[in-house]
């Protein structure tokens, strides 16, 4: 909200230049937690249900293999480059929050606790009495614990909260079943990507006529 109601950087008052790096940081943090972790329970979760029933929702693997392969080799590693941007060069004006008990630990750390709870609440939502092959709530709280320890360490957080969640079962299986380039596609998951495929070059054939009967 700090960042979406200004109209002009205020370039000429420090504390105000203050708030808002405080603010940036603490939105990148915000996307860093749910790319990192919010969204790899998600993709887990289909995951084993799709593998678990016979692939009931076909399709859906490896159009989410291609959604996390976006998310996790190339989402996460930009922000955490640009923490590192922000940390080390002094003229990006940020590197005063990066001190050993700095704001942007202190926010880090307060973020990525409160990402693990609210997805725990909801694995709880999820699967509390209730008979799911291959995932429970206690699965569930394991894997999300070891996705915060793997932010915690890319940022070089060794001694975190969650430093014993150390790959699984679940997490190998997670990491073998993301990766595009150890998967086959089925046949009814390369007819559903085409077909998208196809949908797609449409629309945009479409957009492009009605773009050129406005502009005639």
């Amino acid at each position: 909200h700090d960042l979406e109601s200004l109209d002009d950087i205020p370039y000429n008052d420090k504390n105000k230049m203050r708030e808002l790096k405080k603010a940036l940081l603490r939105l990148l943090i915000g996307v860093f937690c749910l790319e990192g972790i919010k969204f790899p329970f998600s993709f887990l979760v289909t995951f084993i249900i799709n593998n678990r029933y016979n692939f009931a929702i076909p399709g859906f693997n490896r159009i989410i293999q291609l959604i996390a392969h976006d998310e996790l080799n190339t989402h996460v590693p930009t922000t955490r480059h640009l923490f590192a941007i922000f940390r080390t060069e002094e003229e990006q004006g940020f590197t005063e929050f990066f001190g050993s008990d700095g704001f942007f630990w202190k926010e880090l750390d307060a973020l990525i606790k409160l990402t693990v709870e609210s997805e725990i609440e909801w694995a709880h939502y999820l699967f509390d009495n209730k008979d799911v092959k291959g995932i429970t709530t206690d699965s569930s709280e394991y894997f999300i614990k070891w996705r915060a320890n793997f932010l915690y360490q890319m940022l070089g957080v060794t001694e975190n909260p969650y430093k014993d969640y150390v790959p699984n079962a679940d997490t190998d299986f997670f990491e073998t079943t993301r990766n595009i380039n150890k998967q086959n596609t089925a046949s009814q998951e390369a007819d559903l990507l085409t077909y998208q495929k196809g949908q797609l070059k449409n629309d945009w054939e479409k957009f492009d006529k009605d773009e050129q009967q406005q502009w005639e």
